[in-house]
């Protein structure tokens, strides 16, 4: 994992000192902050590149219509970072930080034992969104997802909100990133996703119908 040289340990973004780098995504690098009023961890998110500015604006407003949903990681704020070299200015994001591993992780290990459960969990995370009328996007390959470790929820950690001039995905594209990542799950574990759970994916008209699908199959299959 690169570490990228914006900021380092001791660095403070508004009133949040950077404590360690977590990752690094598509649109920028992400840390471990705390807030020097009360010493509450956070998880900031630096967007790299220029002109940021009104795309961290869309998506803080996507995050808020999901502030409720407690499968999606909670946003708290944004703001500019002024005379930052070579850029000029640079948006930031601010969420809660969740403790916990990441699903990509978890798969690398082997340590994810029914795809078949992961598939209707993935569902039932994206129902409280999906009934926003609202779609997150971007987590096929499990990075943008985290077990929690002190409830064992997942949790979206970041999303495709889309710019100000190109819309988000679509709720049906939730459904092929949900098929994508439970294929990836049963590719892990050495086996070929079953064909009756492809079936109910790809032919569900929406999750709240796959999740039922999936249910009833995870019940016959035990």
């Amino acid at each position: 994992m690169r570490r990228p040289p914006m900021k380092q340990r001791g660095d403070q973004v508004d009133r949040f000192l950077v404590s360690r780098f977590l990752g690094a995504g598509e649109e920028g690098d992400v840390y471990l902050a705390t807030d020097i009023r009360n010493g509450v961890k956070r998880t900031l998110k630096l967007l790299r590149g220029r002109d940021m500015v009104d795309d961290a604006q869309h998506t803080a407003d996507y995050f808020r219509r999901l502030s409720r949903v407690r499968s999606v990681k909670r946003f708290r704020s944004w703001g500019v970072l002024q005379r930052q070299t070579g850029v000029g200015e640079r948006a930031w994001l601010l969420f809660d930080y969740v403790h916990g591993v990441s699903l990509a992780e978890m798969l690398a290990l082997g340590r994810v034992r029914s795809p078949l459960g992961l598939a209707l969990r993935l569902c039932e995370a994206l129902i409280p969104v999906h009934r926003l009328g609202l779609a997150i996007g971007d987590f096929d390959h499990g990075r943008n997802l985290i077990v929690e470790r002190s409830t064992g929820l997942l949790k979206f950690c970041d999303l495709d909100a889309g710019t100000p001039h190109s819309p988000a995905p679509k709720l049906e594209d939730d459904l092929g990133e949900t098929l994508s990542l439970t294929r990836t799950a049963y590719r892990c574990l050495g086996t070929v996703m079953p064909k009756t759970v492809r079936v109910v994916i790809e032919e569900s008209r929406s999750v709240f119908e796959a999740q039922r699908e999936l249910a009833g199959l995870l019940r016959r299959v035990r």
